[in-house]
């Protein structure tokens, strides 16, 4: 996947080696992934973090719903994300959530969180699901600490 967006200060080229990128085991059972951090606070860019999860058939991602939406810092930031979906099979589909709308998401595909709302993503039993996902952030604010959690669904996180 290709992406850019705009930067409000000058820096010079990174290339990010496999070495260089986190993997993480997240989530618990009915929602683990596994994540890979490529592009995060680690290197020096303004705008954006990019990362890759790897769901088995049937699991959750992005769960609990969450959101990042509101201009109200440092506790949240009104972001923007997109999710490039890929399948072990190309017949291979999930879901993806924006709020209370459903959208089938297949393989070689395109999800964008605008408007943004909570969101968690599905894949489809038998058919294990990669995605890459793309995010905005503001300058000196890490990703992790705009992700707020779905009051309805954080009860989750202490089971």
């Amino acid at each position: 996947a290709v992406t850019k967006c705009p930067s409000y200060n000058d820096h010079k080229p990174v290339l990010i080696k496999p070495e260089d990128v986190v993997a993480k085991e997240l989530g618990k059972p009915g929602w683990q992934r596994h994540a890979m951090f490529v592009l995060d606070e680690r290197v020096e860019a303004d705008q954006i973090y990019i990362g890759e999860c790897w769901i088995e058939g049937g699991q959750w991602s992005s769960y609990p719903p969450h959101k990042h939406d509101d201009d109200n810092m440092p506790t949240e930031a009104n972001t923007e994300e997109i999710y490039y979906y890929e399948f072990d099979k190309p017949q291979g589909f999930g879901v993806g959530f924006n709020g209370d709308d459903c959208y089938k998401v297949e393989d070689q595909g395109v999800l964008c969180i605008t408007p943004m709302k909570t969101h968690q993503q599905v894949a489809a039993p038998g058919y294990s699901m990669c995605y890459v996902w793309m995010i905005r952030h503001l300058d000196g604010d890490p990703w992790i600490k705009t992700r707020i959690d779905d009051p309805a669904h954080k009860w989750l996180l202490d089971v």
